[in-house]
């Protein structure tokens, strides 16, 4: 069962990454995408068009791609329940940090909110939340995970 909601999790991230990469290419084409009015403080024209909507040079939707896409196949091909639960730990973790210091920019930097990003905020919450229950007592043991692999 925890295998199918996480996959359930990952497919909705990857469905979520296709859908901002989409609404960003019809941003830079002038159209306004689904869910994204371009009205008061609801800008997605604006955080999707500014510097930190890319990293290295890729749309951070691709990176949201390679995160669920790998968590993904993690999570069918490594066979340890461990070592599952470390990486889904550290890697749902990153994506909240991130997503944190991206509601930030967001909000204070641009000055806009993004219907778009919320979504992908509170599917990276999902992620951590959905973590922390599937994998809770290969988690609790992390300590002691921790000092055996070392």
């Amino acid at each position: 069962m925890k295998r199918v909601w996480m996959t359930a999790v990952c497919v909705l991230g990857i469905g979520w990454g296709l859908y901002a990469l989409w609404a960003e290419r019809q941003v830079h084409r002038g159209t306004t995408p689904l869910g994204c009015g371009i009205q008061g403080s609801v800008r997605c024209d604006v955080v999707l068009t500014s510097p930190y909507a890319n990293w290295l040079g890729v749309p951070l939707p691709a990176w949201a791609l390679v995160l669920y896409g790998g968590l993904l196949i993690l999570l069918w091909r490594v066979r340890s329940a461990e070592r599952v639960g470390v990486l889904f730990a550290w890697a749902s973790l990153g994506a909240v940090l991130t997503s944190a210091g991206l509601f930030w920019i967001m909000r204070t930097r641009l000055g806009a909110v993004c219907p778009i990003c919320y979504t992908g905020y509170a599917i990276n919450l999902l992620l951590l939340v959905s973590t922390v229950i599937g994998f809770g007592p290969v988690l609790r043991r992390l300590p002691e995970i921790w000092r055996r692999d070392r």
